[in-house]
């Protein structure tokens, strides 16, 4: 069986029932009304077969939701599963997009050293729910701009894809539904590929494309415009800059979806002062208001008092600490501090490590402590790696911290080891996954 890591983040896409095949070129004239569904949630196991096996999560995305990170021995868990989710994965070397639908039951497995889904109550065939796994079988990643390297492999890709599609197509084994929507997540495929400018140069004309609103249903849409703001900042994060690009690219629905993404980004990096002001600043610029809502509700508790915290540790329940309070707390035991962060894809690769490590020294002590800014992205990814509150703090404020500053603790993950009187006797320890940090705990 294939080896997987936890590497790249990969979108397995959402397709809706109200994808409209009369929006499509390729449109064929047959009845493809899918059924409707009262339900907001998919149903999600893993194969037992893989839990052990495999290093990786699942995560559902949605324009207006928190991400919702899904562990491979979850047992039929709902997960509430919108209109415009995406199906998110990090462990294949290349995208690929899963017809899913709310109210499906999805049994998640390995076949062929590709990642296979199985469900039960689908209104698609097999064929469908797994064709861009077959894609890439085929050698024929289109959906992944990594993979990518020029406009001549993307023009080789798309011909390929498209002749596998149409084949398929007449012989009976797709659908036209199911034909019209994947070449419609293909073609923005392209687009997004195409706004990639360290790969492609010169310009292509893309105002027809963008602020089509009904088309945030397709997640390579949402990449597609995504990038094009991408590009217009030029990674000027500031929301003035963010509100003008906004403005002067989009509209509507479309609009709202870019403002709120490269807000989100934006406030995660600023100071107290600079996020309060700013969520005043952003307050009635977006059409539907329940973004500003989201903004608010995510990034008020962390910035109501960090300006004034210096040197203090907070714990799920937000009572204070300084981090010699901690190590006088576990006098007597060595401590192995873990300084990561929730997005620190490095940082949460190590977890499952140091959680073997933790089995194996009772008598160490493991301490997790957080250098996020925002106190619930903290939190969700604590709860989603199951850190103990006895051992999980957060830094009050990572930019007035001495112990940071001094030891130079701008670089996750880094690992370091106090001594049994809270004395500092590694200060670049090896990280969970390297064979030496057992003999450096058991000294």
């Amino acid at each position: 069986m294939k080896a997987y890591t936890f590497a790249l983040g990969i979108i397995f896409a959402a397709f809706l029932s109200s994808c409209n095949p009369n929006n499509s070129k390729q449109a064929h004239n047959e009845n493809v009304n899918a059924e409707k569904r009262a339900v907001d949630s998919i149903y999600l196991k893993y194969d037992p077969s893989i839990i052990n096996s495999a290093n990786f999560q699942l995560v559902i995305t949605d324009p207006k939701m928190d991400v919702q990170e899904i562990r491979p021995d979850t047992n039929f868990t709902a997960y509430s599963y919108t209109g415009q989710s995406s199906f998110e994965r990090f462990d294949i070397p290349f995208g690929t997009l899963f017809p899913i639908q709310p109210g499906d039951s999805i049994i998640i497995s390995v076949k062929d050293g590709y990642p296979h889904l199985e469900v039960t109550n689908s209104t698609f065939n097999d064929l469908e729910i797994n064709f861009g796994t077959e894609l890439l079988k085929r050698k024929t990643p289109i959906f992944e701009a990594i993979a990518i390297a020029d406009s001549i492999t993307l023009e080789k890709y798309i011909k390929q894809s498209n002749h596998y599609i149409d084949s398929s197509y007449k012989v009976g084994a797709v659908s036209g539904r199911f034909e019209n929507w994947i070449k419609k997540e293909m073609e923005y495929a392209r687009l997004y590929a195409q706004q990639n400018k360290k790969i492609f140069k010169g310009t292509h004309d893309i105002s027809s494309q963008i602020n089509i609103d009904e088309n945030l249903n397709l997640t390579k849409y949402r990449s597609f415009v995504y990038r094009i703001m991408a590009n217009d900042l030029q990674e000027d994060l500031a929301i003035p800059s963010i509100l003008n690009s906004a403005n002067t690219l989009f509209t509507g629905k479309t609009k709202d979806y870019v403002l709120y993404h490269f807000a989100k980004e934006s406030l995660a990096i600023m100071d107290a002062a600079g996020a309060n002001q700013s969520l005043k600043d952003l307050k009635g610029k977006f059409n539907d208001s329940t973004y500003y809502s989201l903004l608010v509700d995510r990034f008020e508790p962390t910035f109501k008092e960090t300006s004034v915290q210096k040197n203090i540790l907070i714990n799920q329940k937000g009572d204070k600490f300084t981090l010699n309070d901690i190590l006088a707390k576990h006098k007597g035991k060595k401590v192995y501090v873990d300084f990561w962060a929730s997005w620190c894809a490095p940082c949460r690769a190590e977890m499952p490590s140091s959680k073997k490590l933790e089995k194996s020294f009772p008598n160490v002590v493991f301490l997790y402590l957080s250098l996020d800014k925002v106190q619930k992205d903290w939190l969700d990814a604590m709860k989603f790696e199951g850190l103990k509150e006895s051992n999980s703090f957060l830094f009050a404020n990572i930019e007035t911290d001495d112990f940071l500053t001094e030891h130079e603790v701008n670089m996750i993950p880094r690992y370091m080891i106090f001594d049994e009187n809270g004395v500092l006797i590694n200060k670049d320890a090896p990280r969970p996954s390297d064979e030496k940090i057992a003999g450096l705990l058991k000294e």
